[in-house]
């Protein structure tokens, strides 16, 4: 199977996420969803030095300014690594 696009919809920014995938588990060689840390190698833009503080009412955080890659914690800057997929046991 070739590679396909993957939209997320969740209720917390950046809304909509998208990725390329599937990814392949090395063990099994199963398709499994993309993590973040494989989004992230697949962009340039993801952790090259430009990511600025954002500051509101409800404090500032960290963003990388032309990352699509967010975790589910919604940030395009962090790696949490404990994926969405495992909290809530999806699958493709």
């Amino acid at each position: 199977m070739g590679l396909s696009s993957i939209t997320i919809i969740q209720d917390s920014p950046p809304f909509t996420i998208g990725c390329i995938g599937p990814s392949h588990d090395a063990e099994t060689g199963s398709e499994q969803l993309v993590t973040v840390d494989e989004c992230r190698s697949l962009y340039t833009e993801c952790g090259n030095g430009d990511t600025i503080q954002v500051i509101t009412a409800n404090g500032s955080k960290s963003y990388d300014l032309w990352c699509p890659c967010y975790d589910d914690l919604g940030s395009n800057v962090n790696a949490e690594e404990e994926s969405i997929w495992e909290i809530h046991k999806v699958h493709p």
